[in-house]
């Protein structure tokens, strides 16, 4: 059986819109075990015009030190990430290999939700030729015709499993599985109500095995050199 990895979620206590505190966290993490995910990649929103890295690491470090002096013994395996919106230079930000998934070179890289120019483009790439692994963030939010320009860079591709709960949008979404560009899903949870991470173990299902595996297999790849919480 593949090890089931959520790579795109909000659970860090207090961190952001995502999770307001520590009983959140565990009710996100119960969810996320009972959903059936053996590993999850926290990846709270890192705004570079917002905060600065070093407040953001500073932050994130704490909130990670919380979680983990209250894990249950039965937590799925927790990764350290972020998930970072693309502004034109960021690839000159100093120390943005702290924003990486812990122990790898895997950034996930949110874009902006319109309106991007050449110089998205090029920071992306030149993200990618400073050798970050750029992991672009749920794709199935964006236009069709700017994730293919995407396509054409040295990236790979995160879609959000509430996408592939649709029929229609997992029709749209199925080009990409075919050509072998998507290498995880993500929840993308925030909050931790009821029923809300039900859409992960039935993208999985909508799927199918094979697809599964396989993007299951490129996620395991991502974090081969992954640091845990525990």
């Amino acid at each position: 059986m593949a090890r089931i990895i959520d790579f795109h979620s909000h659970i860090l206590p207090g961190m952001d819109h995502g999770c307001n505190g520590l009983a959140q966290s565990l009710s996100q993490l119960a969810l996320i075990k009972a959903g059936g995910s053996d590993t999850v990649v926290a990846t709270s929103h890192f705004y570079p015009g917002s905060i600065s890295l070093a407040d953001f690491v500073q932050k994130r470090e704490a909130a990670a030190e919380l979680l983990k002096a209250h894990l249950p013994e039965n937590a799925p395996q927790i990764a350290i990430g972020a998930e970072v919106y693309c502004t034109p230079g960021l690839e000159n930000l100093k120390g943005l290999e702290a924003l990486c998934v812990a122990g790898t070179r895997c950034l996930l890289l949110e874009m902006p939700s319109g309106g991007w120019r050449d110089a998205h483009f090029e920071t992306v790439d030149a993200l990618s030729c400073d050798g970050f692994t750029v992991v672009m963030a749920h794709i199935d939010r964006y236009p069709k015709k700017d994730v293919e320009t995407l396509l054409q860079l040295n990236v790979q591709t995160q879609i959000n499993a509430s996408a592939l709960c649709s029929f229609l949008r997992r029709g749209a979404l199925k080009k990409w599985f075919e050509a072998d560009r998507v290498w995880a899903l993500g929840s993308d949870l925030h909050g931790s109500e009821m029923g809300g991470y039900d859409h992960f173990p039935r993208a999985l299902r909508a799927i199918g095995e094979e697809r599964m595996r396989r993007v299951m297999a490129h996620s395991e790849a991502l974090l081969a050199d992954a640091v845990y919480l525990k």
